[in-house]
């Protein structure tokens, strides 16, 4: 996607209510802000964090955190 999105952004875009697919690929969204603002949303279903810098460990972590959410890297 490649947009100018930021943590800060992240932040409100992840409270809306409806929200159930992110993709977030290639913009300037770092790991802990995914971890901070996205991880604790209940309706997102499918995030896409390709291109992001994103540690394997935590991606890993993210992957088998649930089955009702799919990353795509």
């Amino acid at each position: 996607n490649g947009s100018q999105v930021t943590d800060e952004g992240l932040a409100t875009i992840a409270t809306l209510p409806k929200l159930e697919e992110l993709w977030i690929a290639r913009t300037k969204v770092t790991a802990d802000g995914v971890e901070k603002h996205v991880l604790s949303s209940k309706t997102l279903r499918r995030i896409d964090v390709g291109g992001l810098k994103v540690p394997p460990s935590k991606l890993k972590a993210w992957k088998t955190g649930g089955p009702d959410r799919r990353f795509q890297d």
